[in-house]
């Protein structure tokens, strides 16, 4: 994505049916470069079922996303090479060191290794960075996934639960790359559990999932 390429993401009319269970219908809502939509709600409201339809990875029941005015079916690869997910799980192999980790995200964006170190020190690992990762506490495992988001170049990050297992250290850690990202006209899609706020300025929108009340047969 170039400086000067805006990006908007709409969703029409979105509906989701899981074991015979609305979890939401007619979900409609419009996101551009430069702003985050945080999603909230109770745990089965449905977020990770969203983020995962807004990642392309499954099929709505009913309605549509769109990226620019094309379907992100119609898209394929193209939509999702604009966007990098992080689930509510690690994504490490506890076998292997932070730094080894690092090096495996920056082969699996195509990018250069020269700043393993430096982004190290920015998850602040640089002391632990040689460590199996089997070693490390889940919070500084946290903050080894977390660095995809440093390595990779995706205009769109969508996030489940970024701040789970972080101290108050890893929370501030997660909202300067929020804030970062935003200034950098990218666009974030999150759920979470925190209250989350950004600064003043910055474009952002809240969305809570509530269960769809089910109509009871005579």
């Amino acid at each position: 994505m170039t400086e000067d390429q805006v990006l908007s993401l709409h969703v029409d009319k979105l509906a989701c049916v899981r074991n015979n269970k609305t979890l939401f219908e007619d979900l409609s809502f419009s996101l551009h470069s430069g702003e985050i939509m945080i999603i909230g709600g109770d745990n089965g409201s449905g977020k990770t079922t969203l983020l995962n339809l807004l990642c392309g990875f499954k099929a709505p029941d009913s309605g549509n996303i769109q990226l620019n005015q094309q379907s992100i079916e119609d898209l394929g690869d193209d939509y999702s090479q604009q966007l990098v997910y992080l689930s509510h799980e690690d994504e490490v192999k506890l076998d292997l060191s932070a730094r080894e980790n690092l090096m495996l995200f920056c082969q699996q964006y195509d990018q250069e290794t020269e700043f393993v170190s430096e982004i190290l020190d920015k998850i602040m690992l640089e002391n632990e960075a040689d460590i199996p990762c089997r070693y490390l506490s889940a919070g500084q495992n946290r903050r080894v996934t977390l660095a995809r988001l440093l390595i990779s170049q995706a205009p769109i990050w969508i996030l489940d639960e970024p701040l789970t297992a972080l101290d108050e250290t890893g929370i501030e850690l997660v909202k300067q790359l929020l804030h970062l990202k935003l200034q950098r006209k990218g666009m974030i899609i999150l759920s979470s559990h925190h209250d989350i706020n950004i600064d003043e300025g910055i474009g952002m929108q809240r969305m809570t999932l509530t269960p769809v009340i089910q109509n009871s047969s005579a």
